[in-house]
């Protein structure tokens, strides 16, 4: 989120906003910082984390009564360890069963936001969350975690692949008005890099089909990147989104 759209939300009468974020310490940290922030401006936070990992995150929790958790009950997920609740449980491999345990809380976010009724749900993976919140009248923000680096190379957005899947061969060469030419991948990357486009994240939705749909769905696009690589990096990234 920029500073001046945060100053925009400064300025504004405060708000009731959600946060949904991926089940990923990575991702459910830097959106508690967020909600910090957004604290700090006057606004509300209802912080939806699952039920066993809030005790993780509550020493960052610098204004608890303005953000409050919400403890959501994971679903099992046949192959998934019963403990598991975030992609820090299980091994890589397991990842995607994380990924469908979160669309099976589907039915239940639906309730949980309607009972919350926020103004607006921040979120990032879940690409079926802005029809669920437009179906309620809320808002949908998706606030990506994201190298700038990676996704101004791999992005869909600056690749532009015609409906076509992107081979290694493409990806040897980077997209059209990236700033730095001197990236040069060693062919085990390019095969990895290309099986990941092809991954299917949870409940047979492919990983980046789960980010396009979200993009393109969203009310609105916000994401944090990294401080040490800000500049030309992220600028190419803002134009892109």
């Amino acid at each position: 989120m920029t500073q001046a759209t945060m100053d925009a939300t400064a300025s504004a009468a405060p708000l009731h906003i959600a946060i949904f974020p991926w089940f990923a310490m990575g991702h459910l940290t830097p959106n508690l910082h967020l909600s910090n922030k957004l604290a700090e401006r006057g606004h509300r936070i209802s912080f939806i984390v699952p039920q066993r990992t809030q005790t993780k995150l509550h020493h960052l929790n610098l204004h608890p009564h303005l953000i409050t958790f919400v403890p959501i009950k994971i679903p099992h997920v046949h192959g998934l360890p019963h403990h598991a609740e975030t992609t820090s449980d299980v091994p890589f491999s397991l990842a995607p069963l994380i990924a469908t345990a979160m669309d099976r809380t589907q039915n239940d976010i639906q309730l949980l936001l309607r009972n919350l009724n926020p103004h607006i749900v921040f979120f990032d993976f879940q690409h079926w969350l802005p029809s669920l919140t437009r179906s309620l009248g809320i808002k949908s923000v998706m606030y990506l975690i994201v190298h700038p680096l990676s996704a101004a190379y791999l992005g869909d957005g600056p690749r532009r692949s015609q409906g076509r899947e992107l081979s290694e061969l493409d990806l040897m060469e980077p997209p059209p008005g990236f700033p730095d030419s001197c990236i040069k991948f060693q062919p085990h990357e390019l095969r990895f890099l290309v099986a990941v486009r092809k991954l299917e994240f949870g409940s047979g939705v492919l990983l980046y089909d789960r980010l396009d749909n979200s993009f393109c769905s969203a009310d609105a696009i916000g994401f944090k990147g990294c401080r040490e690589i800000d500049g030309p990096y992220a600028e190419y990234l803002e134009t892109v989104i």
